[in-house]
């Protein structure tokens, strides 16, 4: 539950979350204490967060057919489940511009205009 961040991550540029699993997991976020990718989004649109980056996947999700930082199917599936619970959310919140999905040796450059891109 990260409630107790929100009021410091209210209008942030870059929101770092976790997103062990999937939404067909969530059953696993009470007992394991993690969160899906939909409540990631959620999350981010509640705090008007402008970028989602999604961190700690399970490796449930790997496909190493695939190079690090390229999605494959499951991954795309993840950054679309956070951005439809970005959209879902009926809170008042604004949904993030722009969700990616973490990966080792990531490095994001802030632009001129505070957007963060790969």
């Amino acid at each position: 539950d990260p409630s107790n961040a929100k009021q410091v991550s209210m209008g942030s540029a870059l929101m770092i979350h976790e997103a062990t699993y999937s939404n067909e997991l969530a059953k696993n976020v009470s007992k394991y204490g993690h969160s899906t990718a939909g409540m990631a989004g959620s999350f981010a649109r509640q705090t008007r967060s402008k970028t989602l980056v999604l961190t700690h996947i399970s490796s449930r999700f790997n496909d190493k057919k695939y190079e690090a930082g390229e999605l494959n199917p499951m991954t795309e599936a993840l950054v679309k489940q956070a951005q439809e619970g970005a959209e879902m959310s009926g809170d008042g919140g604004v949904p993030p511009e722009k969700v990616l999905l973490a990966h080792d040796f990531l490095e994001l450059e802030r632009t001129a205009d505070g957007q963060f891109v790969p």
